[in-house]
């Protein structure tokens, strides 16, 4: 009714302006300390000029980064762009938490409820003035270091966008929100489970893998608009200058066929040719065989 469509619209709309000093002091220092940019800090430090403890080079340690990597592309791709933004396959509520758990703690504060509503501003704004995300407009740079983890749902034509998706009936919505809201509390959680093991599960399992996945999320936005090839004309922009780039695919799980998914943007698979390598939709066709994923 429409007593819970306004209850939702302030919680959507939450900017924690409600809150102590502080608290609002203490959330700013937390959101520098865990962001991406002081895990850039801290790779570029290690690697170079080197750290008290130099983190170890093990086969163990690099197979853990890989595999924290793997897994938070895909968390983001398959769930925050296909699943949550373009619905594009149907999935048990459990699998739905764990995929936007994994968004939330990852690279930028990247939030669910972000993907859910701007993302499609994204697809019908393509390369005009009004799409954040265009390099044509923004410049490669800003688009490659944009950090869109305050561009929260905040007008009532975001509120009205996601009740014509009918996502405010989402069985999982209430949860989202509350991730949300709750962003900084998972990332505390995080690091503090990866830093039990260590300097070095810190390093490769948590910090190494924020970097590359946050700079793997916006090549799809920067690089797959300027370079490679077009065989297709993108729905609602047909200006739209989305390429399909293979060296951007292979770095960020097949989100580099981006003309491909321009055009065809409910598909959940990306990679159309057999040359067009997308191992986040071979992920998903093997979660689709132990019943992880369906439709």
């Amino acid at each position: 009714g429409n007593r819970r469509r306004q209850a939702m619209s302030r919680l959507l709309k939450w900017d924690g302006s409600e809150m102590e000093p502080i608290t609002e002091l203490a959330l700013r220092f937390c959101r520098i300390l865990f962001s991406t940019w002081t895990k850039h800090v801290v790779v570029a430090g290690a690697l170079t000029v080197g750290m008290p403890k130099s983190p170890t080079m093990s086969r163990l340690m690099i197979g853990v980064g890989a595999a924290s990597y793997v897994w938070r592309v895909f968390c983001s791709h398959a769930g925050g762009h296909r699943y949550f933004a373009h619905l594009s396959f149907r999935t048990s509520q459990w699998f739905e938490l764990l995929m936007a758990v994994t968004v939330q703690c990852s690279a930028s504060n990247e939030n669910i409820v972000y993907w859910i509503n701007f993302h499609e501003h994204h697809h019908k704004t393509c390369e005009t003035e009004d799409d954040i995300h265009s390099p044509w407009h923004n410049g490669l740079l800003a688009v490659q270091t944009q950090d869109s983890s305050n561009r929260l749902v905040t007008t009532q034509e975001g509120i009205d966008r996601l009740f014509r998706r009918d996502l405010l009936q989402h069985r999982f919505l209430n949860d989202l929100i509350w991730l949300r809201n709750n962003q900084m509390t998972l990332k505390v959680l995080e690091h503090a489970a990866w830093a039990l093991g260590g300097w070095d599960s810190f390093f490769w399992g948590c910090c190494v893998p924020n970097v590359l996945h946050f700079h793997a999320i916006r090549l799809t936005n920067s690089a797959a608009h300027m370079w490679g090839y077009k065989p297709y004309i993108a729905q609602f922009q047909p200006e739209c200058k989305a390429t399909n780039n293979w060296w951007v695919a292979l770095f960020n799980g097949g989100e580099g066929w981006h003309n491909n998914h321009h055009a065809f943007m409910g598909s959940c698979r990306h990679g159309f040719m057999w040359w067009e390598f997308d191992w986040v939709y071979i992920i998903l066709k093997g979660a689709a065989r132990l019943g992880l994923v369906w439709d």
